[in-house]
C-alpha cells in the first residue's frame, strides 16, 4: 500500500497552492510563503523586497510594532530570506508560532500567523503611494553590508567567483542577494512597482507544517489570502545541458592564509532525471561524507587539504568540490581530485564504500522529519521538477542504486571550471 503524500494540497481562490503537513512531532507550527522570481538583471531589487517588507506593514507600521505583535503571539518568530534554486530567486517569508494545542483555547495562533503573513507581504507601509523611503534607505544599507561582507568569508567568496566564471553567460552566475553596484540606484518608487508586479505575477506557494487540521488551515488561508493576482508568469527553465567546450582555469590572489580551491562539474542530471539518486550516491562516494574519497584519501592519506568536500545543486545539475589547501599544493591537489573522479569512473568502488554511502544517505533521509523547514524546502524543490516523494520512497531509491549506475553517472559528468583563490606571496 502506497504511503500518503507528506503534504496535502489545496488551491486558494487566487491560484496559490497551499500545502499542509499534519504532524504532532513539534510544539510549534511553521507558516511559510515562497515567491518565485526569475534570476536576472533585477536580482538586486528582488532581493531587497522581503527585507523592506519586514520593516513594517499597515497594521504594524514599524519593526518594533512587529516585534511586539510577535511577542504577544506567545513568542512567535519571523524570518525572511532569499534563496537561489537553479535560476530562480525564491523569496521566503516564515512565521513560527506555538500550535493551538499548546495555548489557551480560542487563541487561534496559527490563523493569526497566517493573517500576519498576508498583511506583511501584501500591505506594506506606504507614503504617497510608495514604500517608505526611510525603510528603503535602511534596508539598502543593510543589503550593501551583507553583499560586501562576502569578501570576509573567503570560501563563500571563492564559491561565488567560481560561479561567475563557470556560468558567465548564464543567470546562475548571479548572487541570490544581487549586485553591489546596483544598490545605490534603487529608489522607493520603482521598488514599489516591482513589489506590486511580484505580488500580481510571480508564482507562489504557501506551506503550513505542524499540529494542525489541514481542512481548517485551508479554510482560514482561503479567507485570508484573497489579494488579486493574474496568471503567474512562466519562469524560464534552468539551463542544464550546456556542453563543456573547454575547461577553464582561473587563479586569483587574496589576503588569505589558506588557498581556496573550487572545481565545478556539470553533471547533466537534476531532480527531474531518473539518474538523480545514482548522482547523489556518486557525491556521497566522492566528497559528501566523512568516509568519502576527498576526506579519506585526498585529505587524510595524501595530506593535501585542511578541509575538503563536494556538494550538489540539484536543480542546476552542478557538482562542486571545495578544498582548503596550501598555495604550493595547487597542482598536486587538482591532479589528486581528478584521480578520484577517474577512479570512480573506472568502477573502483568497494562493497564497503557502497554500504557506507548507502547508510549515510539513509540517515540523511531519516533525519528530515527533525526539521519541518527542511521538509518544506525539499518538497518545494521536488515540486519544481514535477515530483513528490515520501521518505520511504526516497529510502527505496537509495537502496536500489547499483555500482553500475554510479559509474554511468560518473562517466557523464564533465569538469568545467577550476578556480583557485591563493594566498598573496610574501613580500
Amino acid at each position: 500500500m502506497q504511503a500518503p503524500p507528506l503534504f496535502q494540497r489545496f488551491a486558494l481562490g487566487n491560484g496559490i497552492p497551499l500545502f499542509v503537513r499534519e504532524s504532532q512531532r513539534f510544539k510549534t507550527t511553521i507558516v511559510r510563503l515562497h515567491i518565485h522570481h526569475p534570476l536576472g538583471a533585477d536580482a538586486t531589487e528582488t532581493a531587497l523586497v522581503p527585507f523592506v517588507l519586514r520593516s513594517g506593514c499597515r497594521r504594524h507600521p514599524t519593526f518594533r510594532r512587529i516585534v511586539q505583535f510577535l511577542e504577544g503571539l506567545y513568542g512567535a518568530s519571523l524570518a525572511v530570506d532569499v534563496l537561489k534554486v537553479g535560476e530562480r530567486q525564491i523569496l521566503a517569508f516564515q512565521v513560527e508560532v506555538l500550535g493551538d494545542r499548546f495555548v489557551p483555547r480560542g487563541s487561534g495562533t496559527v490563523e493569526k500567523a497566517l493573517a500576519f503573513l498576508e498583511r506583511l507581504v501584501v500591505h506594506p507601509v506606504l507614503s504617497g503611494g510608495a514604500l517608505g523611503v526611510p525603510a528603503v534607505v535602511r534596508e539598502k544599507e543593510n543589503l550593501r553590508r551583507l553583499i560586501a561582507s562576502l569578501i570576509d568569508d573567503k570560501l563563500a567568496y571563492a564559491v561565488e567567483r567560481c560561479h561567475q566564471v563557470m556560468f558567465a553567460d548564464e543567470p546562475y552566475r548571479l548572487y541570490e542577494y544581487g549586485e553591489l553596484d546596483r544598490i545605490s540606484s534603487l529608489q522607493a518608487g520603482p521598488l514599489t512597482e516591482h513589489h506590486r508586479d511580484i505580488l500580481e505575477r510571480d508564482p507562489m506557494e504557501l506551506y503550513v507544517s505542524g499540529d494542525v487540521r489541514a481542512h481548517r488551515v485551508a479554510a482560514a488561508a482561503a479567507r485570508l489570502f484573497r489579494f488579486r493576482r493574474s496568471t503567474p508568469r512562466p519562469i524560464p527553465p534552468t539551463v542544464v545541458d550546456r556542453p563543456v567546450r573547454k575547461e577553464r582555469t582561473v587563479v586569483e590572489e587574496a589576503d588569505v592564509e589558506q588557498g581556496k580551491l573550487l572545481l565545478g562539474y556539470r553533471t547533466y542530471t537534476t531532480l527531474a532525471h531518473a539518474d538523480y539518486y545514482p548522482l547523489v550516491f556518486l557525491n556521497g562516494l566522492f566528497g559528501g561524507f566523512a568516509h568519502s574519497r576527498l576526506f579519506r584519501v585526498f585529505r587524510e592519506e595524501e595530506g593535501l587539504a585542511y578541509a575538503a568536500g563536494s556538494s550538489l545543486e540539484r536543480t542546476k545539475g552542478l557538482l562542486e568540490v571545495d578544498a582548503g589547501i596550501e598555495g604550493d599544493d595547487y597542482e598536486e591537489a587538482v591532479a589528486s581530485i581528478r584521480r578520484q573522479v577517474e577512479d570512480l569512473r573506472a568502477g573502483n568502488v568497494t562493497d564497503e564504500e557502497m554500504e557506507w554511502t548507502r547508510k549515510a544517505l539513509e540517515d540523511v533521509v531519516r533525519g528530515l522529519p527533525d526539521s519541518p523547514v527542511a521538509e518544506i524546502v525539499r518538497h518545494a524543490e521536488l515540486a519544481l521538477h514535477g515530483r513528490e516523494e515520501t521518505h520511504e520512497e526516497a529510502l527505496e531509491r537509495i537502496r536500489a542504486v547499483t555500482r553500475d549506475e554510479v559509474v554511468r553517472v560518473a562517466r557523464r559528468i564533465q569538469l568545467d571550471t577550476v578556480y583557485f583563490l591563493r594566498p598573496k606571496p610574501a613580500n
